[in-house]
Order: structure tokens, then sequence, then C-alpha cells
């Protein structure tokens, strides 16, 4: 019982003077690893999801000819912008309503569409869905075509 006594008192004296046992070089954890308190420059850091890039692509298909009809129906989420219009060329294909500008409170569009090898003019109908954030600030809506522009309120 001496001896247990003897020892625990001698290794109490010796770690007495360690702050903390976890950052000690007693401690085997802080033998093989680099020093962690130097600061990180904000440039060392890399964000693990690259910045997003805008790629603009080249849109090589043509506008319509005319625009006959232009909807805003209003649902739940947003809107929903529904054109309609007259391609020069029959078997027209791929058409789509492209976001053209967005700026004064007006939300601009483009109906285009890839021309069709026949002669002769084909109808096309388009949709695209506007949530309620894209909507914020848009008090109206334009729909062009190589002719004419169409415009509705937005809501």
């Amino acid at each position: 019982m001496k001896r247990a006594l003897i020892s625990l008192t001698l290794i109490a004296a010796t770690t007495a003077g360690c702050a903390r046992v976890a950052e000690s070089p007693i401690n085997p954890m802080n033998w093989f690893s680099r020093d962690n308190t130097a600061p990180v420059a904000p440039a060392d850091i890399k964000p693990l999801v690259p910045e997003r890039r805008v790629v603009r692509s080249i849109d090589n298909r043509a506008l319509v000819q005319q625009v006959t009809s232009l909807e805003v129906i209003p649902t739940s989420g947003g809107a929903i912008v529904q054109a309609t219009g007259v391609a020069s060329n029959a078997g027209t294909f791929s058409a789509q309503l492209v976001q053209r500008a967005r700026s004064g409170g007006v939300l601009s569009y483009e109906i285009r569409t890839f021309a069709g090898g026949g002669g002769g003019g084909s109808r096309v109908s388009v949709a695209e869905f506007v949530s309620n954030g894209d909507l914020a600030g848009i008090t109206r809506i334009e729909v062009s075509s190589a002719t004419n522009t169409l415009s509705r309120r937005a809501r």
C-alpha cells in the first residue's frame, strides 16, 4: 500500500506542472501532429463547391415571324407565361420562350425556334413558368417576335 501511495504522489507531482494534458508533450496525440494554431489566410481556403460561372451559349434559333397571342396565368407559386406565334416556315421544331431582358419592371421574352424545311407558316405554342421570386418587382411581361411585341400585366 505504501508503494502505491508513493507512486501516485510522484506521478501527481510530475504532471502538476502541465497546464493541460491535452496540450502537453506527454500526450502521444501531440507527438506527430503539426502545429494547427497558425491562422489560415482567406486566400488559402478553397470552397467545396466552385463559384457558379455564367455560360452564355449562342442560340442559333430564329425568331418566329409574329406573336399572335399572349396570356399570363397566375398560379400559387408564380405565373405561367403562355404565347402563340406564327413561324415563317412549316415544320419548325424546338420552340421556346427565351428570356431576353429584365429591367425597369419589365420581363422580356422572345419566341425562338429552329426553322423547318417546308414553305408556308406553322403555328407555335410555348409556355414558361415564372416563380414568385422571379416576378418580384416585375409589372409587365413582353413577348417579341421578328415583327411585333405583345405585352401583358404580370399579375
